[in-house]
């Protein structure tokens, strides 16, 4: 941040001094919120949880940065479910605003509230969403993500698809989103969700990449080569060695590129903003953007109105006035 002058180095330094590195649990019984970060593995997670549980002081906040975990499930291996939220922070988090607000079955109003109340105080555009896989801009990605791996295995390679995107607007492409985020992220989610959650067709070329070494933009090697100090540099030397061999074994069957996705499913979003924020902040879409998000919103509730009384067309008759008439 000081080399590209969004900042001088007086303020990195003051920056810096605020945070303290340990490798021990001192000081975690006087916070008011902890925010938990390791890599995507449930069991560690929960390991971690646990422990926390134990040293947090009574109404500490318990957060994680899971992009795709249960949240109740972490919150199960502790004994204040309601205190715990997650606080997914996209990648770069110094550079991306947005903030996905997890809450849980038993998270309670008031951390939730707290929680928001902290994303604006640090500046990010805080999105409350339910707790299903992939939350909602993952979950969005994952759709989109999958089209484009689509379009790889059936003939086109990773930079065409790419410059495609870029063409439309965004910044980047697909396929180099996944090596700035890290490929073996993915990678570790996916060994911990259930099978038909995704098409292993798919993810068969990334998962062989990540086990080839190659995570992305850290190791050098990813979708693409990367020269150290280089953001991008179009050798494919990944997608000829690593993603053609399987394009004969996972394009049989029909094409599913243009059938319509539940992208996101009722319970995920309460509102079509809460939808349409984290594609516009996260993956800096165009408001304009031609893409069809498949949502079910749960329509708002409708109050029966009163029907109205009509008064009689014809006064009611006295008895004494107006007695019956015999025949």
């Amino acid at each position: 941040s000081v080399a590209k002058g969004r900042f001088s180095q007086a303020v990195m330094d003051q920056r810096m001094a605020l945070i303290t590195p340990q490798l021990t649990w001192d000081g975690f019984d006087e916070a008011d919120i902890i925010i938990e970060a390791v890599f995507e593995g449930m069991a560690l997670k929960k390991e971690i949880f646990a422990e926390i549980d134990k040293i947090a002081k009574p109404g500490c906040i318990l957060a994680s940065n899971t992009s795709t975990l249960s949240i109740d499930e972490i919150a199960s291996a502790t004994t204040r479910p309601q205190d715990v939220i997650g606080t997914h922070y996209f990648s770069p988090a110094n550079v991306m605003r947005l903030l996905e607000i997890v809450r849980g079955a038993k998270t309670s109003p008031d951390v939730l509230a707290t929680v928001m109340g902290i994303s604006r105080r640090i500046g990010k555009v805080g999105v409350v969403c339910g707790n299903r896989d992939g939350f909602i801009g993952n979950r969005m990605l994952g759709a989109y993500a999958y089209q484009a791996q689509r379009c790889v295995l059936e003939g086109a390679m990773p930079e065409q698809v790419d410059a495609v995107i870029r063409r439309f607007g965004l910044p980047m492409g697909p396929f180099q989103m996944s090596d700035l985020a890290g490929l073996d992220i993915g990678y570790r989610s996916r060994k911990d969700r259930a099978p038909d959650s995704f098409d292993e067709r798919v993810t068969r070329s990334a998962d062989r990449l990540v086990e080839a070494g190659r995570f992305g933009q850290k190791t050098n090697g990813g979708y693409y080569d990367y020269a150290p100090g280089e953001a991008f540099v179009r050798v494919l030397q990944a997608s000829e060695v690593i993603v053609l061999p399987f394009r004969a074994s996972t394009t049989s069957g029909s094409s599913q590129r243009n059938a319509p996705r539940r992208t996101l499913p009722p319970g995920v979003v309460r509102r079509m903003s809460s939808a349409r924020t984290p594609f516009c902040v996260a993956h800096t879409a165009p408001f304009t953007a031609s893409f069809t998000l498949f949502i079910r919103v749960p329509p708002p509730r409708r109050v029966p109105r009163p029907t109205p009384r009509r008064a009689p067309r014809h006064p009611p008759r006295h008895p004494l006035r107006h007695p019956p008439r015999h025949p």
